[in-house]
């Protein structure tokens, strides 16, 4: 009985020291929306600012041109992070591991959809001059083959005569082994 009530006592100081109540639960914890929200755009503007900077120190051509490219890129990541924080809030009462499964799940895909986006912005709606440059040095940097339009694989022609089902099986394998190295 006595421990039972110095075990409580202690309790109950560290939550007065902790300012919560004595029944407070780490899950109990909620994160404010606008701390979140401005924490979120407080971290891409940093994520500019720096990508930003180091651009200009390192010379890299049209610098001033990439500036709308990278603010669409970062409103992109800035959506893509509220959503995971939406996503966290909704399963914030379960458990630790359903929280780390959210928050695991829903950030793979949505790295993917901003790497999309990234290169989308970068390389496809809003080339800048050197964007052919970069494409062709790509190969040479890891080891594979150009990739320009003529390198591209292309669909082989069929035979005139009837395949057999294994026929075209093996007619097929050989058709990729031939275009695609």
């Amino acid at each position: 009985m006595n421990m039972t009530i110095r075990k409580e006592t202690l309790r109950d100081q560290r939550a007065h020291m902790l300012a919560a109540s004595p029944g407070w639960r780490a899950s109990d914890a909620r994160v404010n929306p606008r701390v979140a929200i401005g924490s979120i755009i407080a971290m891409w503007l940093i994520y500019f600012l720096i990508t930003t900077g180091l651009a200009l120190l390192a010379g890299a051509a049209e610098q001033w041109g990439a500036i709308g490219r990278r603010a669409i890129v970062v409103i992109a990541g800035i959506l893509c992070t509220f959503a995971l924080y939406q996503l966290i809030q909704r399963v914030q009462p379960k458990s630790f591991g359903a929280r780390l499964a959210v928050a695991m799940g829903a950030a793979v895909p949505l790295v993917v959809i901003y790497a999309s986006i990234n290169l989308l912005v970068f390389f496809y709606w809003f080339p800048s001059g050197d964007t052919q440059k970069i494409i062709e040095e790509v190969p040479s940097r890891y080891g594979q083959r150009s990739m320009s339009p003529s390198a591209m694989p292309t669909k082989c022609a069929r035979s005139s005569a009837a395949p057999t089902a294994t026929g075209s099986r093996r007619r097929r394998r050989s058709c990729a082994r031939s275009t695609i190295r």
